[in-house]
């Protein structure tokens, strides 16, 4: 015979019970009235729909994250984005890491979209052949027009060979269209030009296009004035050395790998065909040798049609103590030094 005290307590884990299953009722009703339906039917699969942000197990989903901004305290994949853009900076790939300021000159961010935005600057998605777009070091905007320089670093005086010279020079304005703003480099007398034209120092024009000098003064490396040099002599003491270049940051000139990413020709070239220095966003050639060394880029269809262009461009890279690399003339695998009074065109890329 069941007691009283049996009931009792029956009665009240049938209560608690009662509450739990209430509870549980209630949340569930609360889910299905908050949840909306999809206002598009589904596509392949009932996993992948628009509003699915998880998407069916596959490379193709039909939702689309294309406008998603990075926020370090926003929803699931704005924290995603923001993650994602940090991991970018932190990369040791040279050229990356510049931050714009918070107003006046240089205050436009180097991104992928003011890349794609600019009038003569391209995207290449997938600058360093490798067939994806993830890598920290896929992505390179290009500037696609060319200046030609009077010399590599403002030192257009022959008889002062000097790779670690540099003008002296400020800069001005926001990327795409930032300038070079006062300006003091030696002309090809050996006196001081202290008038600025477009193209008189390659280094100084690509380094003011984001509207700031990243590049230092214009120096002895021991902090004392820099005085010039004879030709050929190894005392040189201006501000640049390999590390400073390395690190450049912002718009600068490219590097080998950089001019690798974006230098191509068409699929029907020849050795002989020279380029039309354009750019195209299909019909690179992947796998022709154009021009007499070496294989061609054509990185993932876009590309600068510059192989076997005849014309030689400056990169950011010193050559012993009297000139800096160039790249480009028979081969986008062809690279050479040159005297820094040399008079070859540049153009400038940025990494964001």
């Amino acid at each position: 015979m069941i007691t009283i005290k049996q009931k009792l307590i029956n009665l009240i884990w049938l209560s608690f019970t009662i509450f739990i299953l209430s509870i549980i009722a209630g949340t569930t009703i609360h889910i299905f009235a908050s949840f909306s339906e999809p206002t598009a039917s589904p596509a392949d699969s009932l996993q992948d729909f628009v509003q699915n942000i998880l998407g069916a197990n596959n490379t193709d989903n039909a939702f689309s994250s294309d406008l998603v901004t990075s926020s370090s305290t926003g929803s699931i994949i704005e924290r995603l984005e923001y993650i994602n853009s940090k991991m970018h900076q932190i990369q040791d790939w040279p050229g990356r890491g510049w931050v714009a300021s918070s107003s006046g000159d240089s205050s436009v961010a180097l991104t992928k979209e003011a890349c794609e935005d600019a009038t003569d600057w391209e995207w290449f998605e997938d600058a360093n052949g490798d067939g994806d777009m993830i890598d920290h070091e896929d992505g390179i905007c290009v500037k696609t027009s060319t200046v030609t320089a009077l010399a590599w670093n403002g030192m257009d005086y022959a008889s002062w060979e000097d790779n670690t010279y540099l003008a002296g020079y400020t800069c001005t304005g926001s990327y795409p269209t930032g300038t070079v703003a006062t300006y003091s480099g030696i002309n090809s007398s050996g006196v001081a030009d202290t008038t600025w034209n477009a193209g008189d120092c390659a280094l100084c024009e690509a380094d003011c296009y984001d509207g700031r000098k990243d590049l230092p003064d214009q120096i002895g490396q021991d902090g004392s004035a820099y005085t010039g040099e004879a030709s050929g002599t190894t005392s040189h003491d201006g501000p640049l050395t390999f590390e400073i270049l390395k690190n450049w940051k912002g718009t600068k000139l490219p590097t080998v790998q950089d001019f690798f990413g974006f230098c191509g020709a068409t699929s029907g070239d020849t050795e002989s065909t020279v380029g039309d220095r354009n750019y195209h966003a299909s019909g690179a050639s992947t796998d022709k040798t154009i021009g007499n060394y070496g294989h061609n880029a054509g990185r993932g269809g876009e590309y600068i049609d510059i192989s076997n262009s005849v014309l030689a461009e400056w990169l950011d890279e010193q050559h012993y103590n009297y000139g800096g690399l160039i790249a480009g003339t028979s081969a986008c695998s062809y690279v050479s030094d040159k005297f820094c009074s040399n008079n070859y065109r540049f153009r400038a890329v940025f990494r964001p």
